[in-house]
């Protein structure tokens, strides 16, 4: 009588032990979600904290340059040669831009006459 129930007790400790298992590996997998969640969320807040940071260095970081203004001659009437494939190549033709120069250029009389300068 005391074998079986030495075996009865046996038994009932060996299938409560794959129970006290399954509470452990479900606790480790509580344990590594909460893991994989804290690591995601660092992640987001690093990428935040650099796209921030980013943003405000922007300026220091992408020096733009001084903007200068120039002076455009234009040409106003269209050049025309007889020739089709001779005028395609060298007849000026309007709105055509010929030289830009830095504002405050001097341009001679003719320049001024001839081109609209803008």
């Amino acid at each position: 009588m005391e074998k079986e129930q030495l075996e009865k007790i046996k038994n009932d400790q060996s299938i409560a032990k794959p129970k006290q298992t399954e509470q452990k590996v479900s606790s480790n997998q509580r344990g590594i979600k909460k893991l994989l969640n804290k690591k995601s969320l660092i992640i987001i807040v690093a990428i935040i904290i650099v796209a921030g940071a980013a943003f405000l260095l922007k300026d220091v970081i992408f020096k733009r340059a001084p903007k200068q203004i120039y002076d455009v001659a234009v040409m106003v009437r269209s050049q025309s040669n007889p020739d089709p494939v001779e005028d395609a190549k060298n007849s000026l033709k309007a709105g055509d831009v010929l030289v830009v120069e830095e504002q405050g250029h001097s341009w001679s009389q003719t320049e001024r006459v001839s081109y609209l300068i803008l």
